[in-house]
């Protein structure tokens, strides 16, 4: 469970770019990860059951995630 902030960390060799999907599949948040470990922060999120998304730039997926927001 989250409270609104969540945090990726792991080893990239360049940025990635993070996604993050509601229930229905819509994107309420995208940023980019340039260090190994960053927190993200997504206070106006309700509570619910999402989906956090990393890629490369070129698109190649290197890590999914499920993440429960409780408030």
């Amino acid at each position: 469970p989250g409270n609104g902030q969540f945090s990726i960390a792991g080893q990239f060799n360049e940025e990635v770019d993070v996604v993050v999907f509601d229930g229905s599949g819509r994107a309420i948040f995208r940023g980019k990860l340039n260090h190994s470990n960053q927190v993200f922060d997504l206070p106006s999120a309700q509570a619910g059951l999402y989906w956090i998304l990393v890629s490369s730039e070129e698109g190649v997926v290197v890590g999914r995630q499920k993440w429960l927001l409780v408030k």
